[in-house]
C-alpha cells in the first residue's frame, strides 16, 4: 500500500492551521500593527519588544505563530506584535524582510536577534528571559 506523503503533510499543515486560527480568536494577545508610523512607535518603546512579519496567504506563517505562542511562555510578559507585509512595504523594505515568517526582536528601538523561515522557539524564549533577568537585576 502506498501513502502519498505529500497529501498527508498538507492535510496536517491545514489542520494546524485551523487549529491556531481557532484559538486566534478565543483571546490572542499578539496585536496586528497598521502603518509604518504604528510600527515604529511599537518598536522604539524602551524595553524588549518582538515582531512577526508574515503574509495573509502563508499557511507556513500561522502555524509557525501558533507553536510561538504555544511553546514561548515568556512572551506573555512583553509586547508582541504581528506585521503584515504585503500591507506595510515601507516596514518590509526598512526592516530588509525578504522572507516570511520571520521574528525580529528589537531591545530599546535596536534590532537584537533575527530568526526566518525556520524559527528556534527555545532560542526566543532564552533570549527574552535574558533580557527580562537583566531588567530585573
Amino acid at each position: 500500500m502506498h501513502i502519498d506523503t505529500s497529501s498527508v503533510a498538507c492535510v496536517a499543515l491545514t489542520s494546524q492551521a485551523y487549529a491556531f486560527r481557532k484559538k486566534e480568536y478565543a483571546g490572542d494577545f499578539m496585536e496586528t500593527l497598521h502603518g509604518f508610523d504604528t510600527i515604529q512607535r511599537a518598536i522604539t518603546q524602551p524595553g524588549v519588544v518582538v515582531i512577526l512579519a508574515k503574509t495573509r496567504s502563508c499557511a507556513v506563517c500561522s502555524v509557525a505563530e501558533s507553536r510561538l505562542v504555544n511553546t514561548v511562555p515568556m512572551l506573555e510578559a512583553i509586547p508582541v506584535y504581528r506585521v503584515y507585509i504585503e500591507d506595510d512595504e515601507r516596514y518590509r523594505g526598512e526592516a530588509l524582510v525578504f522572507s516570511v515568517p520571520t521574528i525580529i526582536v528589537y531591545h530599546n528601538g535596536r534590532e537584537q536577534h533575527r530568526e526566518s523561515r525556520f524559527i528556534n522557539a527555545r532560542n526566543i524564549n532564552r533570549l527574552i528571559e535574558r533580557y527580562l533577568e537583566n531588567k530585573r537585576a
